[in-house]
């Protein structure tokens, strides 16, 4: 079920868009090819080579988008907590 982010207009609306006052508290997430296996309301399981997909799942809560929504960021946090 792999997918284009910004062709998934479900999921572009369940990720807030990132704000400046937020610009120092998001970054890229390393290694993301820019596809999606899978979401829910919930979380988003991205495509982040070459970790076992289990341990991609991202909340959304902890997501920011561009307002075109073709890019994504993770929180610095979560970031974290996956090891980057």
């Amino acid at each position: 079920m792999s997918m284009e982010i910004h062709k998934t207009p479900e999921l572009v609306k369940l990720i807030p868009v990132m704000q400046e006052f937020e610009e120092d508290k998001y970054s890229d997430i390393p290694k993301w090819t820019g596809w999606v296996e899978n979401y829910t309301e919930s979380a988003v399981l991205l495509d982040v080579p070459p970790r076992p997909p289990r341990m991609n799942w991202y909340p959304v809560s902890q997501l920011r988008r561009t307002e075109d929504g073709k890019s994504l960021y993770a929180s610095n946090w979560i970031l974290g907590k996956k090891g980057y």
